[in-house]
């Protein structure tokens, strides 16, 4: 199977339901080294401004994807800033959005989403799966 790149909403999704197959489903696979910036602000977002869940829920949510990063490969979209840039003003795509959609397409992955947006752009440059397809 070729290999992923997943994004943090599609890492999140894989930590809060996958359980123990998350260590099965994520090892070798991609993530952007910008995501756990994007993880810790959905947590921030939950505890914080939705009242969701506890600061010790999201701490351990948080731990959970840190050490699932560790078995991951962690790539960076250096040299690709200006296709970035213009896949998010051609897309209509956020920065960060774009930036996983141009590592996919550059490192020819499949780019894992559950951000509609994001999936239906991307659709247009790479295979993409989101979590329910697995």
């Amino acid at each position: 199977m070729k290999n992923r790149l997943y994004d943090a909403s599609s890492l999140i999704n894989v930590v809060r339901i996958g359980g123990s197959q998350s260590i099965r489903m994520l090892d070798g696979h991609h993530v952007l080294d910008l995501t756990i910036y994007e993880v810790s602000n959905v947590m921030w977002k939950l505890v914080y401004r939705e009242k969701k869940i506890t600061q010790e829920q999201s701490s351990v949510l948080l731990d959970s994807v840190l050490l699932l990063m560790q078995r991951m490969k962690v790539v960076s979209i250096g040299g690709l800033e200006k296709h970035v840039q213009e896949l998010a003003v051609r897309e209509g795509l956020t920065a960060y959005d774009a930036s996983y959609l141009a590592v996919a397409e550059h490192l020819d992955l499949v780019l894992v989403t559950d951000d509609r947006k994001l999936e239906r752009a991307g659709r247009k440059y790479v295979k993409v799966l989101k979590t329910s397809d697995f």
